[in-house]
């Protein structure tokens, strides 16, 4: 008997799972390290050597910024300010805001006055407030050294809250007279619906009498 030919088998495709993809693997190096170093080392997407090289370097720009940031002044941030810029109707006002550091933050000053610290690394200090701008100097201290923010508080003018009412007293009123024209519309086009109806119903009975 003759042999029969054999047919080779095609090869299957093996699909990649898509936490597999260099894509995928190059995202999670970026934004969350920890698992594209994982994935990256469990994967064959890329070789060895190239997986030493991304470990190295993202290992030495981490360490780089630790150290920095371990060996940085403290950062002072405001609460409810926008450009260290704060707006106040009143004439006592709380400024608050956090103090970040890796080491012990030694002291904290507005205008230097010295305020206390909170265990979350907040703070609030009470201020008087005179009509306008008023600049006050924030200095946070550790070891490495000091970091200042000025925040300037402005304070409404009784001319500005006479201003503010009127134009608020103005805006409300325009919208009273919005409602009532919307008002008196709706009304006449129901008026004339009414109408157009009772016309309509009148010609039919019109029209009714004359048959009969």
């Amino acid at each position: 008997m003759p042999k029969q030919k054999q047919i080779p088998e095609k090869p299957h495709k093996i699909r990649t799972r898509w936490y597999a993809t260099k894509p995928v693997i190059i995202l999670a190096l970026i934004f969350l390290l920890p698992l594209g170093l994982f994935l990256m080392w469990k994967f064959p997407s890329w070789t060895k050597k190239t997986k030493w090289i991304v470990t190295a370097i993202l290992t030495f720009f981490w360490a780089f910024v630790f150290i920095g940031t371990y060996n940085s002044p403290p950062t002072i941030t405001f609460t409810n300010a926008k450009d260290n810029k704060i707006s106040t109707d009143v004439a006592e006002y709380v400024i608050t805001g956090t103090v970040s550091s890796m080491k012990d933050v030694r002291s904290l000053t507005i205008n230097d006055k010295p305020v206390t610290i909170a265990t979350d690394s907040g703070f609030a200090h009470k201020v008087i407030l005179e009509e306008g701008d008023t600049v006050f100097s924030v200095v946070a201290t550790n070891e490495n050294g000091n970091s200042s923010e000025n925040v300037i508080i402005h304070r409404a003018s009784k001319a500005e809250l006479e201003a503010r009412l009127a134009a608020e007293k103005k805006r409300l009123e325009q919208q009273v007279k919005e409602e009532l024209a919307k008002k008196e519309a709706k009304d006449a086009e129901e008026k004339a619906k009414a109408e157009a109806q009772a016309a309509k119903e009148e010609a039919a009975a019109d029209k009714q009498a004359a048959k009969d």
